[in-house]
């Protein structure tokens, strides 16, 4: 979006503040600090948006009289300052020498880095944007304008108590703490336990609060650390069906000399599946059994995506899951241990692991599915006439012994003959391809779009999902099951012409939509255009941002400007100004910018109505 008030009317602000506020209610920060103002030089919309918010939600968090349902969770929280973190990028420079400034520019010895270049590979991560850059090495100054609260002076926490002495009861927990680090010793780690083991205890006698909660986690993740604790939990396969058998094995081993007691393991449906043994020095332990998938196990659909939403917004039911990055998982196995006589329990998801011949020891989150899943060959299918198009459906066994029927839900309007075809899949991943004929019930005389719906009956239950997985190597899998449909559109569209050459871009499905309407597309390449007949094309396409991607247009592009002078259409879709191959993008002069106004929403007037492209071959 190109400014606040356009961002806001796709985002319900009040909503959205509303979740700003709860995750600062309970993350409880001391500083806040933005990444853009709240003003025009924030660039786009969105990001003077989410600055607004933020200075809004650093007071509303703070005053109980604000979104009060949320204090059944969380309680109001003010923090002590917020802060905008000003740049100098490109031409704009928005430091001054009277804001608050620090050098990031850090070397750490313990990581053998400095700040910059672990900065440059966190960027360099941002894959979708092409965002790779050259790591920072030395002296960085970054500024800070105060937004609200008191202007820091010294650091960015002056005034903030970050000692145990601001928890009620802490005191005795910071001597400890000081007394633990003072006797470190990096060659045994594992002298530390008995330390460790009693911060924990003292911890645990405070009164619950957030430091509390955080600081005793922390401490039992020192605490396996230093003992050399390891333990992992696993599935045998990478999809599981609720209701179904799965296999679980769950792996540890105490690495050090300490002492350490497994009392039990509790795996999904199954309590107590292993009982209590000793965990001896160095010996790998591998217990794994066969379990029953819980029949009401919630399948692996993005908490975001589990109900429809509408554009711009999405509807989380429980308020508990706001702020999570991925699902909380529903398979766990909880791992009972006593070390130093304190009872402790680990809990670990369960996880696909496998062995890749290049990557070697692969990690994945563990999908839970439904038994079978539909997959449409297209995601828009396009009628101008009243001819029948064939739809195929791809079934998908996600568990063995699947069988039942399958039909389309199709919108009024639109039949398919033989709209009711039966499957039967014996093992899991076994596919099978069905094909249906869609037809429109009259000739298309008018411009319509609806939306139909696979449906696949088994065991006496109906399941409409797709599946798909985002499988990147820089982030975790994401498995989805968005609905198994597609639109049905009707277009009352005349053609005077029908061969079309077309020149790919940065990657679209313009080709694949011409062929749905109807026209003959070619997609062209070297050969076609530099010692092809051009002539022969009713006209060519280029694709969105082909003088962008494609070093090749610089040397086509006098072929196309000869093809346009002897008669050719030529169409040129979206480029951005920089970088371009070629400048000479059309037979006259002219240049691209990046200003431009964006309201799909504004009304469009044309200074001839009765100019003929507005009414040949089709009516505009």
């Amino acid at each position: 979006s190109k400014n606040p008030q356009e961002t806001f009317t796709i985002w319900d602000k009040e909503k959205i503040l509303g979740d700003v506020v709860y995750l600062i209610r309970k993350f409880q920060p001391d500083v806040i600090i933005c990444r853009f103002p709240p003003d025009s030089r924030a660039g786009h919309g969105h990001h003077t948006a989410s600055a607004i918010l933020a200075e809004e939600a650093y007071t509303a968090a703070a005053d109980p009289k604000r979104f009060p349902e949320q204090l059944k969770l969380v309680k109001p929280w003010q923090a002590k300052r917020i802060l905008w973190n000003t740049y100098n990028f490109g031409s704009i420079n928005t430091t001054a020498d009277n804001q608050f400034k620090m050098d990031v520019g850090a070397f750490s010895p313990l990581l053998g880095k400095g700040f910059g270049e672990i900065a440059a590979e966190s960027r360099s991560q941002h894959k979708s944007q092409g965002f790779g850059v050259g790591a920072s090495r030395g002296s960085a100054q970054e500024y800070f304008l105060t937004v609200k609260g008191k202007t820091p002076k010294n650091s960015l926490l002056d005034d903030v108590n970050t000692s145990w002495s601001r928890v009620p009861g802490g005191s005795k927990v910071g001597a400890l703490v000081d007394a633990a680090l003072a006797a470190y010793n990096m060659e045994d780690p594992a002298a530390s336990v008995p330390a460790l083991l009693e911060i924990r205890r003292a911890i645990k006698a405070l009164p619950g609060g957030y430091w509390r909660n955080l600081k005793l986690k922390e401490t039992e993740q020192l605490i396996y650390a230093c003992a050399g604790l390891w333990a992992e939990a696993y599935s045998a396969s990478a999809t599981v069906v609720p209701g179904r058998s799965m296999e679980a094995t769950v792996q540890l081993i105490n690495r050090t000399d300490i002492k350490i007691t497994l009392d039990k393991i509790d795996l999904p449906g199954k309590p107590g599946a292993v009982g209590r043994q000793e965990l001896s020095f160095n010996q790998f332990k591998s217990f794994s059994e066969i379990l029953q998938v819980p029949a009401g196990t919630p399948e692996s659909q993005p908490y975001w995506l589990e109900a429809p939403h509408p554009v711009g917004m999405y509807v989380i039911k429980d308020p508990l899951l706001v702020g999570h990055p991925e699902n909380v998982p529903s398979l766990q196995a909880e791992i009972h241990l006593t070390i130093g006589g304190q009872q402790f329990t680990i809990t670990r998801p369960l996880q696909y692991r496998y062995t890749d011949q290049v990557k070697g020891e692969v990690f994945q989150p563990l999908a839970v599915a439904p038994p079978v899943v539909a997959n449409l060959g297209s995601q828009v299918y396009i009628f101008t006439d009243a001819k029948p198009q064939q739809v195929p459906v791809k079934l998908r066994a996600m568990a063995d012994n699947v069988q039942g029927a399958v039909h389309l839900k199709l919108p009024p309007g639109f039949t398919a003959g033989d709209n009711r075809q039966s499957y039967s899949l014996e093992q899991k991943g076994d596919e099978v391809e069905l094909h249906f004929n869609i037809s429109p019930v009259n000739a298309v005389t008018e411009n319509h779009a609806d939306t139909f719906t696979v449906v696949v009956e088994c065991n006496g239950k109906e399941y409409t999902q797709d599946f798909r997985q985002i499988r990147y190597d820089h982030i975790p899998l994401i498995t989805l099951f968005p609905p198994a449909e597609a639109r049905l559109v009707s277009v009352n569209l005349k053609h005077n012409g029908n061969r079309l050459g077309y020149i790919p871009g940065a990657g679209d499905m313009v080709a694949a939509s011409l062929r749905a309407v109807g026209y003959d597309v070619t997609e062209l390449g070297e050969k076609d255009i530099m010692n092809g007949n051009l002539q022969q094309y009713d006209a060519i396409i280029t694709g969105v941002r082909a003088y962008n991607v494609n070093a090749r247009m610089k040397y086509w592009q006098p072929r196309l400007m000869e093809y346009v002078h002897n008669g050719g259409n030529l169409v040129v879709q979206y480029n951005v100004n920089n970088p371009l191959v070629t400048k000479a993008l059309g037979p006259f002069p002219f240049g691209l910018s990046r200003d431009r106004v964006t309201d799909e929403n504004a009304a469009v007037h044309f200074n001839d109505a009765n100019d003929p492209v507005r009414h040949y071959p089709n009516e505009i």
